[in-house]
């Protein structure tokens, strides 16, 4: 049988933002660029490192910032892509991405956002796919928030839609302090621990294997192992014959469970080691020899 699931995709890309690199003029959250540029007018520095974290050390703070030498507005924002900005024409592009060849359901984090006025913020993430025939890249999924304030870090999900049942070959994130089309100085989005989640394919055999039960039989002691890759809680139980619950525990998502439990007050038989999720059910037979 096959089982549906959630599971974490690997956090590259520096998605929860504890790493950072020096440009000689400023920092930025390595593996993304940002719209801190240095102008022969000097260097403005929008994005920059928040020790207020809501996870680790670091978050990233993008805040949308007056440069009077020109009398304009220098958006805040990151992406995974390529930024580039003309402070004179307040004209800006994203361009380019991060390869990447899998189908993430929905981009998640947290988030704090201070605007100004009526400003709103905003979270994207696009899905790329090349096309040989137009020589161009097609976008096969996307998703996107838009928020007004949020006073304290808050949990954000941001579903992904997609138009194609193909897998893509890169994607971008991108995040800005502002709404592009009436941008507000000192609007400010705080970002942290972005993830990415994908929908995964569980076959019933790799959940037997996962679970070690031993010595089987066995005189009077179990030992119990089991690695929780889903995306979700599971219970494991020890159960007579009769239906009767002896041992209850449960594993949270990501868990390593290790128990050993005594079975001696146990009468010789069969009893069944029980791991159940709102997904599947997995049942493993024990035999207990007479002591």
């Amino acid at each position: 049988m096959i089982f549906s699931s959630n599971f974490v995709v690997a956090q590259d890309f520096n998605l929860d933002f504890e790493n950072w690199t020096n440009t000689g003029q400023f920092y930025n959250p390595s593996e993304w660029d940002s719209s801190n540029e240095t102008f022969m007018i000097g260097t403005f520095v929008p994005v920059t490192k928040e020790s207020s974290a809501y996870n680790g050390t670091y978050a990233v703070e993008l805040k949308s910032t007056f440069i009077s030498q020109v009398g304009s507005t220098l958006i805040g924002v990151i992406t995974l892509g390529d930024f580039e900005v003309n402070t004179y024409t307040q004209k800006a592009k994203v361009s380019g991405g991060k390869p990447y060849t899998k189908r993430p359901s929905k981009l998640t984090g947290y988030y704090k956002y201070s605007p100004n006025t009526t400003d709103s913020c905003g979270i994207l993430i696009d899905l790329f796919k090349y096309n040989s025939s137009t020589s161009d890249r097609d976008t096969i999924g996307s998703g996107i928030l838009t928020s007004g304030e949020v006073l304290d870090w808050t949990y954000f999900e941001v579903p992904i839609n997609y138009v194609s049942s193909e897998n893509p070959d890169s994607f971008n994130i991108i995040a800005l302090s502002s709404d592009t089309s009436d941008i507000k100085p000192e609007s400010t989005l705080w970002l942290d621990k972005l993830t990415l989640f994908e929908e995964s394919a569980i076959d019933e055999n790799d959940l037997q294997n996962s679970l070690l039960v031993y010595p089987n039989p066995t005189n009077g002691e179990l030992n119990i192992k089991f690695k929780n890759n889903l995306f979700e809680d599971i219970t494991i139980q020890l159960i007579d014959i009769f239906g009767k619950v002896l041992f209850c525990d449960y594993i949270t998502r990501n868990q390593y469970f290790q128990k050993n439990i005594s079975l001696q007050k146990y009468s010789a038989g069969l009893y069944f080691i029980s791991l159940k999720s709102k997904e599947y059910s997995v049942v493993r037979k024990i035999e207990i020899n007479g002591l």
